[in-house]
């Protein structure tokens, strides 16, 4: 028998196989054989589109077939310079190893960029590459300030002037709802290409008539389209009490109140369904934060809710004894190598309690730690918890996440019909069994002030720096927690085993950091009482000339 190689195989046969390797794969092609060169260096615009289209896939990114187009979802100017598939291939691979500090991201800090007032609030818009940002005391210029995301330190391009500070700030799909602290209403604002391209019917109140016609007096004329440019939109008000978190997920709206969760369709600014939700009795007066899905609403309240938007119900809810196991069954992070400014850890291990956990003590202040944020995966089957005291918890959604996508309603509830106002409002019950989520914690700081989750990553900010978590499969057995008022609970493994640590923009006090924005290749900060913008662009090398965080 005759062995062949691939000199004897077609060019088309080759090109087959090119398609199951990922791009370090090709690479090593590239240097293997004259054979494997030719074929894919006569073929680089295909083989390289297609290598970054498999790479985007699997990050959770839409394919594209033109270059332009796949380059939108970037927001380091690193990417302004790509311009061949090849490179953006090797832009993909390089920023990936940088995510995991294999090669160093360029950090910077950026001052003076709200006229020496703390910074609230920051947006990404990045497909218009425009970066939003509020400050947080009261003044002639509280309003939105629109900067462009690939130079911050350029000039503001717009400014709407407010004399109250804005507390809260979202951004989805050129619209930006925004509120004052503890406010009964919500103000809807637009990028003003946007209303001119796809127009909607806008209703704005007097005051942000006056807000808008004010920005003339900031240089903006009424005939000059400006890039940034933000027009009223109308208002949503609180149709119960004050609004106390809200989350903008185009096209829905999440608006939370100590008594309920009403979801708006941003557009028609029209309320779809409320859920009236369960009160936390440890943290009654508190609701730090919401996020929402397509199926799953989370509240953030001390203790971590979840309600189903098919049923209504309550579904979920980690309680406060939960939170304490962290003090006593997790360690912190070890170091492993150290790198100048940059270190990697390993992940303690969840131990054995030594007591059965009892019921929650009434008394709030017991507890040393409570759940501050709540951020759910863009495909909706997990979510993550982040508590004071630098404790993450990853929860996943079982089986019942099937079922939910295909339409079953795995809890056997029925729902209420439409109340008086036309909307959904299902009667409360009990959450559903602990065994339909895979519950997972680690520690990652002593405290933990802001966090972002994108279904694959989790950056956590915190009084040592900004640490990274990459999120992959829980393998291992779990741990019984025994409860001494119910049934055992299972522990999984947390499905990362390393934690990537940037001592940079560390801080002893979470008013210094007041957010953190996330894209696939750029980690925002605003740097509250600082003045300024942190930004960890992993697209880009780290200059040492340019150490601009100290």
């Amino acid at each position: 028998m005759q062995w062949k190689t691939c000199s004897d195989l077609p060019p088309e046969c080759l090109l087959n196989i090119i398609g199951y390797l990922d791009s370090p794969d090709v690479a090593s092609l590239l240097r293997t054989s004259k054979c494997w060169n030719s074929v894919i260096v006569s073929n680089e615009t295909t083989i390289y589109r297609q290598l970054a289209n498999i790479y985007d896939s699997r990050a959770g990114y839409k394919s594209s077939h033109r270059l332009r187009d796949a380059l939108r979802s970037w927001a380091s100017p690193s990417a302004a310079t790509i311009k061949t598939w090849k490179q953006y291939c090797h832009l993909q691979v390089t920023t990936e190893r940088r995510w995991k500090l294999d090669g160093i991201p360029d950090c910077r800090f950026f001052q003076g960029l709200a006229l020496e007032k703390a910074i609230q609030n920051i947006q990404i818009d990045l497909e218009k590459s425009l970066l939003l940002r509020t400050i947080a005391t009261r003044s002639e210029r509280a309003g939105p300030i629109v900067i462009c995301l690939l130079d911050p330190m350029q000039p503001t391009l717009f400014r709407l002037n407010m004399t109250f500070p804005i507390y809260q700030a979202e951004l989805s799909n050129g619209f930006l709802v925004c509120s004052r602290f503890m406010a009964e209403e919500l103000s809807i604002w637009r990028w003003a290409d946007d209303q001119r391209q796809d127009p909607i019917v806008c209703e704005p109140s007097a005051g942000q008539i006056d807000i808008y016609q004010a920005r003339e007096i900031a240089g903006f004329q009424t005939d000059v389209p400006s890039r940034g440019e933000l027009v009223p939109v109308g208002i949503i008000q609180s149709p119960e009490s004050a609004i106390h978190a809200f989350r903008l997920v185009y096209p829905v709206l999440c608006v939370g109140t100590l008594e309920m969760i009403s979801i708006w369709e941003v557009r028609s600014r029209s309320c779809i369904q409320t859920i009236a939700t369960h009160p936390s009795i440890l943290f009654g007066r508190q609701l730090f934060a919401v996020d929402v899905n397509d199926t799953h609403v989370f509240v953030a309240r001390g203790q971590v809710q979840v309600y189903s938007r098919i049923t209504g119900q309550l579904i979920f809810e980690l309680r406060a004894d939960f939170l304490e196991l962290s003090n006593s069954c997790v360690a912190l992070p070890s170091l492993r190598r150290q790198s100048g400014d940059f270190e990697e850890y390993a992940l303690a291990e969840f131990l054995q309690p030594a007591t059965p956990l009892a019921h929650p003590h009434p008394n709030a202040q017991l507890y040393s730690d409570s759940a501050t944020g709540v951020y759910s995966s863009p495909t909706g089957d997990n979510f993550v918890a982040t508590t004071a005291n630098g404790i993450i918890y990853v929860e996943f959604v079982d089986s019942i996440h099937s079922q939910i996508r295909d339409g079953l309603n795995p809890w056997h509830v029925t729902t209420n019909a439409l109340d008086d106002g036309g909307h959904s409002a299902t009667a409360l019950g009990s959450p559903s069994p602990a065994d339909n989520f895979r519950i997972s914690i680690t520690r990652l700081q002593k405290k933990i002030w802001k966090a972002a989750y994108d279904g694959h990553k989790i950056v956590a900010l915190g009084s040592e720096g900004l640490s990274i978590l990459h999120i992959d499969n829980q393998a291992g057995p779990a741990i019984t927690v025994s409860m001494a008022d119910g049934p055992s609970h299972l522990i999984y493994p947390f499905p990362a085993t390393n934690m990537y640590h940037i001592p940079a923009f560390r801080f002893l006090s979470d008013r210094e950091y007041t957010c953190i924005k996330l894209t696939r290749d750029t980690c925002w900060l605003a740097c509250g009482f600082r003045a300024g913008i942190g930004s960890v662009d992993f697209a880009q090398e780290f200059r040492a000339d340019d150490h601009t965080w100290d």
